[in-house]
């Protein structure tokens, strides 16, 4: 597994699998810019696949993992607060600014 970071500061992994990107999929380009794919996959050659690292938090005794993209919250959903705490959106509102959405897996194990 080879880890790649992005102009943002993103993190992805690259696990060897070259082909036609998806819709919705990263891949490298031929400067080696990290791209989305977002016409299809009759718009780009075979390309190097690249997935997001997804970073992990638990609260609670549950485990989140950060959704790719940022956006407005909306009622109910989890999200990364400004210290990086887990918080959720209890209001009747979108929120004003974009945050990271968390999305509860799995609940803590006893080991």
């Amino acid at each position: 597994m080879l880890k790649l970071t992005n102009s943002h500061g993103k993190e992805f992994r690259f696990g060897g699998v070259y082909r036609k990107p998806a819709n919705g999929e990263y891949f490298l380009d031929n400067s080696g810019d990290i791209l989305r794919n977002e016409y299809g996959p009759d718009m780009f050659s075979v390309r190097a696949i690249v997935t997001p690292v997804t970073n992990r938090h638990i609260f609670g005794g549950v485990i989140f993992e950060e959704l790719p993209v940022q956006r407005l919250s909306h009622h109910g959903e989890y999200f990364l607060g400004v210290q990086n705490q887990v918080l959720t959106h209890c209001g009747n509102w979108e929120s004003t600014v974009p945050v990271t959405i968390l999305k509860p897996i799995a609940i803590e194990g006893v080991q």
